[in-house]
């Protein structure tokens, strides 16, 4: 009886979890700020320098 207060809403928050979970899932998606990685591990990766953009056989010109 003290228990039910506490349980079943988290019951309830845990079916809605396992009904919509691509609900849940772009909640999160669209809610949480994206972070980008910082310069220097771009660096330490070898990442750090600008490739030449790619010239496919078509003409087509893609910028890496």
């Amino acid at each position: 009886m003290f228990k039910a207060p506490l349980t079943i809403p988290l019951w309830l928050g845990w079916l809605l979890i396992n009904a919509f979970p691509d609900s849940v899932e772009a909640f999160i998606q669209y809610n949480v700020p994206y972070t980008p990685f910082p310069k220097e591990i771009d660096k330490l990766c070898g990442f750090g320098e600008k490739r030449k953009p790619v010239i496919r056989v078509n003409g087509e010109r893609i910028d890496p």
